[in-house]
């Protein structure tokens, strides 16, 4: 009997098989592929009768000659080994109905932070006036240009006025189900029929500010200070 970790990795492979190994009660018997000795435990059985288990050391299985594997395949004791991921060998194994532990590398995805300017976003969704600040100072502390933080607020309330007018006259809006829910949070905070209104000023916010000369940093907090709620 063969039990065979394989893995496109194969020292992960190996780590898998020791981790096995380290569940058994008995300690497996351990050869390298170059010592013969292994052979002798093809058909012969413990003092009490007893499947024994031998582990070989040797790196990676799939390199071994196909008469060592079918040897072991048929021995009445248990064989492990580990290997690297390959079809041909995968297809070798199968056709000695070795049992096969096909080991994953585990994927680790970054943890992506909130956008800055989505995290104001947010904030205003809940009505927190106090975050909603905060997090403007934040944005700018972080190197957010005006132009970045309007750009994300004009997006918001876009989506904002089209959520509302399709729910007064009855068209599919085709917003993000994620995005809705922060809409309609936003809409019991900020009230309806408000939103055209602050759509509109913010769209000329920044080239108004500019036409005058004011500082659009200050423009845009007092934008979300005393506009929105």
């Amino acid at each position: 009997m063969i039990k065979i970790y394989i893995s496109k990795n194969l020292d992960l492979a190996r780590n898998e098989l020791l981790k096995e190994i380290g569940k058994i009660k008995t300690l497996p018997i351990s050869f390298a592929i170059e010592d013969s000795n292994w052979r002798v435990y093809l058909d012969s059985k413990s003092l009490f009768g007893d499947t024994m288990q031998v582990v070989f050391s040797s790196d990676d299985a799939s390199e071994f000659p196909k008469d060592i594997l079918d040897s072991i395949s048929k021995s009445t004791n248990q064989f492990f080994l580990f290997g690297k991921e390959a079809v041909l060998f995968t297809k070798v194994l199968e056709k000695l109905k070795a049992e096969i532990v096909s080991v994953k590398e585990k994927v680790q995805f970054e943890k992506k932070e909130t956008p800055a300017v989505f995290k104001i976003t947010n904030a205003i969704s809940v009505g927190d006036k106090k975050k909603v600040w905060l997090n403007f100072l934040e944005s700018l502390e972080m190197g957010e240009s005006a132009e970045s933080i309007h750009g994300g607020l004009l997006w918001f309330f876009k989506n904002l006025y089209l959520y509302e007018q399709s729910q007064k006259e009855k068209f599919n809006h085709g917003i993000n189900p994620y995005v809705v829910s922060g809409l309609k949070n936003a809409q019991n905070v900020i009230g309806q029929n408000r939103t055209k209104e602050i759509y509109k000023e913010l769209t000329f916010l920044l080239s108004d500010s500019r036409f005058k000369g004011t500082d659009t940093n200050v423009v845009l907090e007092n934008f979300l200070l005393k506009k929105i709620f």
